[in-house]
């Protein structure tokens, strides 16, 4: 019997724990939802898309044909090979390689894990780097940000700049999205300083999925539709995730993540691992040092 009563006991003990847990996560759930709402009520806010944080503007088609050369030159046939080797069937989709005199790098996740197939090709030089920031300089994206009416306010001290630039190259997409922010939810100024920038380097139209899932104010799931000539911009707390397709085509994109130059200011924000990447380790290095200035400044912080 004290067996018995003694593995009841037990029994309810553990019962009252995970109640206990599950009531401390509901708390939690509506903090966050709460931070959420208090959020979005500072963010700019995109009427026609009925969401915060959110933009899409017109780009000259001249700078995506010429960023849509540059992929088609030097890293459409190397994403291509690499795809096949042995290499990335050993589950390795880190790769850097030189085409001409420019130099590239590529992250991917495992595509059995993902299940799909998607690429982030970054700069791996300066040089190389100075390509993206020609494109980024004529996209126009740093005129819509100081001259929109919707509410974007980077705090800048010379200028927008821009933080990483990169191809993203994916095939297919998982059944079941991955949502997620580029940036975390925030309450403060902080959450103006970063912004992500999508354009396609082809025409979409035909394509009835593969596009841009996000949810609206009302957490409703909602389909943008890429289209050549137009970007979206998205900063702090706009939730998406690429919208779930089978069909074998490769859709490629000019990407760039920019915001403020105050890096004295806002560099907790915008320094990994909270900022975007920029490439390789190594090259992500020498921008946080050689542009960035962050390794004088993460001394500063410290004291030294």
């Amino acid at each position: 019997l004290k067996a018995a009563h003694g593995a009841e006991v037990d029994e309810w003990k553990d019962k009252a724990q995970k109640a206990t847990e599950e009531l401390k996560n509901l708390a939690i759930a509506r903090k966050v939802s709460q931070m959420k709402l208090t959020a979005q009520a500072r963010l700019p806010l995109n009427t026609q898309l009925v969401a915060a944080n959110v933009a899409e503007f017109d780009v000259p088609l001249e700078v995506v044909e010429e960023a849509c050369t540059l992929y088609e030159h030097h890293i459409r046939a190397e994403l291509s090979q690499r795809g096949e080797s042995a290499e990335v069937a050993k589950g390795n989709r880190c790769h850097k390689w030189r085409s001409d005199d420019k130099h590239f790098f590529v992250q991917s996740p495992n595509p059995k894990e993902w299940k799909y197939s998607i690429d982030w090709v970054y700069p791996e030089d300066l040089a190389t780097r100075q390509l993206f920031e020609s494109l980024f300089e004529r996209l126009m994206v740093k005129e819509f940000m100081k001259t929109n009416t919707l509410g974007f306010k980077i705090d800048f001290e010379n200028d927008i700049q821009m933080l990483a630039g990169s191809y993203v190259v994916r095939v297919g997409a998982r059944d079941c999205p991955f949502w997620h922010v580029d940036y975390e939810w925030s309450c403060d100024q902080q959450a103006f300083q970063a912004y992500t920038l999508m354009t396609p380097l082809y025409d979409m139209e035909s394509f009835s999925d593969g596009h841009l899932l996000y949810h609206n104010l009302a957490h409703e799931e909602c389909v943008y539709r890429y289209k050549l000539g137009k970007a979206v911009i998205f900063g702090s707390g706009f939730e998406h995730a690429t919208q779930p397709c089978t069909d074998p085509h490769v859709k490629a994109f000019l990407c760039f993540n920019f915001g403020t130059d105050k890096m004295d200011k806002y560099w907790e924000a915008l320094a990994p691992p909270a900022g975007p990447p920029l490439g390789s380790p190594e090259f992500s290095q020498v921008v946080h040092e050689h542009i960035f200035k962050l390794g004088a400044l993460r001394n500063s912080k410290d004291g030294n």
